[in-house]
């Protein structure tokens, strides 16, 4: 499982998760990990979208008020909505310089630079649904990347 899911990242163009947290045991935590303490501080509409939640009034409501209530937290709010997998910091690192042969679409060589990443919040119920995720918005922020390039020149 472990080479699959490496063999899935190499074709991110470097892609990286940074941090990672399992919803289902964050509840039982004396305190908060460092993702979901800057998750919690992430814009409501943000947070709806990366868990597919509503993106209104009531539930940015319900959000604050898990965040501000000392006795809960955004993870058991998350739980309470059966949210109990994978909650992960993505780096996305930039891709530049793209070289392409015979006006081709696709770039034959670019650069990446590891330095200036996207960083991305991704949630998934589970490990291999992560990686689809993290694969999709990688293809997304190259093909962003080519588009931008290629609008230069």
């Amino acid at each position: 499982m472990s080479k699959y899911l490496s063999d899935k990242l190499e074709t991110t163009s470097g892609a990286y998760i940074d941090e990672l947290c399992i919803i289902a045991s964050e509840i039982f935590k004396p305190g908060k990990s460092d993702v979901i303490e800057d998750f919690e501080n992430q814009p409501f509409e943000k947070v709806c979208n990366v868990l597919d939640w509503q993106n209104n009034e009531k539930v940015h409501n319900l959000i604050k008020n898990a965040i501000d209530d000392e006795d809960e937290s955004l993870a058991i709010l998350m739980h309470q909505n059966r949210k109990n997998g994978f909650l992960a910091t993505v780096h996305f690192p930039k891709c530049s310089d793209f070289h392409f042969i015979n006006n081709e679409k696709e770039p034959k060589r670019w650069q990446v630079s590891q330095g200036v990443c996207t960083i991305a919040y991704i949630y998934a119920d589970c490990i291999a649904e992560l990686f689809d995720k993290i694969v999709a918005q990688s293809e997304i922020y190259f093909e962003q990347a080519i588009e931008k390039e290629t609008q230069k020149n």
